[in-house]
């Protein structure tokens, strides 16, 4: 149904990598960049299954070359990461890229906290839900 759409994902957390997922499922071509710090972490069998129909850029200079020729690209990194390459909205102005960009961030991209890990449970406190479900 998709096999017309580029899509890039940038970072290897979970959010993006399930966002990109669903494309890939309905065939758009999705190229993977970041996805060397998951070796870091235990690959899990979820992890496996997320990779599934993608391909993993490794380049940075090959992230903005996938980025011109993406019709979406889905960020999922800390505003830090993203900010060190080159990676934030204010620094991808001038470089005149069609593509959607989506940003998936748990605090937004600036801010006191914008850099503070979250997982499910840190946003389901942060959020309130935890207090009224107690």
């Amino acid at each position: 149904m998709l096999e017309s759409l580029r899509v890039v994902q940038i970072g290897s957390a979970r959010a993006a990598a399930v966002c990109t997922r669903l494309f890939a499922d309905l065939g758009a071509k999705v190229e993977v960049f970041g996805a060397s710090d998951s070796a870091a972490r235990q690959v899990t069998v979820l992890d496996d299954y997320l990779d599934l129909g993608k391909v993993h850029g490794s380049s940075t200079v090959r992230i903005i070359d996938a980025m011109r020729e993406a019709d979406l690209v889905v960020f999922n990194d800390s505003p830090a990461r993203l900010a060190a390459c080159g990676l934030l909205p204010a620094d991808l102005e001038g470089l005149g890229l069609d593509a959607a960009l989506v940003y998936i961030s748990a605090y937004g991209l600036s801010g006191p906290q914008a850099n503070h890990p979250a997982s499910d449970l840190t946003l389901l406190c942060a959020s309130g839900i935890a207090r009224v479900l107690s």
